[in-house]
């Protein structure tokens, strides 16, 4: 994700058009379009400053590398669409069928 598609986020969940954005930030309409075109790239201030004009807050933080998902990401671009859906069927059977166990034991 990029800081255009942030503020045109930000901008689509607030209900706002480009220019009513535009003008909130006092900048002309064809800025906020070259940001979410990725003609320009915003700085982090004006994606900060747009998405609180927007209503709205940006959380950013640093954590750490998460090795097991950058695996999972490549064995899942590796799949076809059939393939990822049947597993993701799968996973959400084990974690039914979990549920049900733990909520019989409770009982």
């Amino acid at each position: 994700m990029n800081g255009g598609s942030l503020v045109e986020e930000a901008r689509r969940r607030s209900g706002l058009t480009q220019s009513e954005l535009a003008r909130r930030l006092g900048v002309p309409q064809s800025t906020v379009a070259r940001w979410e075109t990725r003609r320009t790239a915003p700085s982090f201030e004006s994606v900060l400053r747009a998405v609180r004009a927007c209503e709205l807050d940006l959380s950013v933080r640093v954590v750490e590398r998460d090795e097991e998902l950058v695996h999972l990401i490549g064995v899942y671009a590796g799949m076809t669409p059939a393939e990822r859906l049947a597993q993701n069927v799968h996973l959400v059977n084990l974690v039914d069928s979990a549920r049900h166990r733990m909520a019989a034991a409770r009982e």
